[in-house]
């Protein structure tokens, strides 16, 4: 989802990735791991913003990263008139740059990635990143109803009304026009090539996920005999069992 809080032109992401003076790792034990700071202080363009970290709202990066909604407090009030009610709010994700490696790294990763993702509002790119007291902070826009993923589990468990997949499909599609993400065999494979046959596979896979409430697949090997069936029989099955993906 786009937002109207204008973006800060922070270029080359690698100026701005590295930790400022100011902003500096503070000396611990690495023993202990430092407490969270409720209150972000971003010294960027657009002078002292802050951040008020205010709840927990999930988790990313697989599970290992809290996300938390936070209320955006600009340095100048005269901010605000830019800027649409939705936008004061925001998501964080922030992580000590000592005790955790392997997740402040992933979060890094994400940070650099993003630079590449293009402008579009069914892309959801990092509003801004900088560092704070030892943790690297990355917000994010707020999306107040959660992912599809989440609400397809809270909602709508055993599949989503076709009126919604096809909604879904549509914006899903407006957005695959860019290169911006693979499916996770070609970026891992050193013969797979990145077509446009990749894309309608994912797109494929999507809309099955958004028909059945997810694809309850032990691994890769039982969803690709799952979707051959599929296609043997051009047909779709009213339902999937649970674990093994068997029609």
């Amino acid at each position: 989802m786009a937002t109207n809080h204008p973006k800060k032109k922070l270029s080359p992401i690698k100026e701005w990735i590295e930790p400022s003076t100011e902003a500096a790792v503070k000396e611990q034990d690495d023993t202990s791991t430092p407490p969270k700071p409720m209150v972000l202080l971003d010294r960027g363009v657009n002078g002292r913003d802050r951040y008020r970290i205010m709840h927990p709202i999930g988790t990313g990066s697989g599970g290992s990263l809290q996300v938390y909604k936070a209320a955006y407090i600009a340095e100048h009030s005269a901010t605000y008139q830019s800027m649409a009610v939705q936008d004061i709010f925001v998501a964080v994700k922030y992580e000590s740059i000592d005790p955790e490696p392997d997740v402040f790294m992933n979060l890094k990763a994400q940070v650099e990635k993003n630079g590449l993702i293009p402008d579009h509002q069914n892309l959801m790119g990092i509003r801004t990143a900088f560092f704070y007291e030892g943790f690297m902070c990355v917000v994010f826009p707020l999306m107040e109803l959660g992912s599809m993923r989440s609400i397809m589990a809270t909602q709508f468990p055993d599949g989503m009304p076709e009126e919604c997949i096809l909604v879904a499909l549509r914006e899903a599609l407006k957005a695959s026009i860019y290169d911006w993400a693979a499916a996770p065999e070609v970026l891992e494979s050193n013969h797979m090539e990145y077509t446009r046959e990749a894309d309608i596979w994912l797109i494929g896979i999507t809309a099955l996920e958004l028909a059945y409430g997810g694809l309850r697949v032990m691994n890769r090997e039982a969803l690709e005999t799952m979707v051959t069936k599929i296609n043997l029989k051009k047909k779709l099955p009213k339902k999937v069992k649970k674990g093994r993906g068997v029609i």
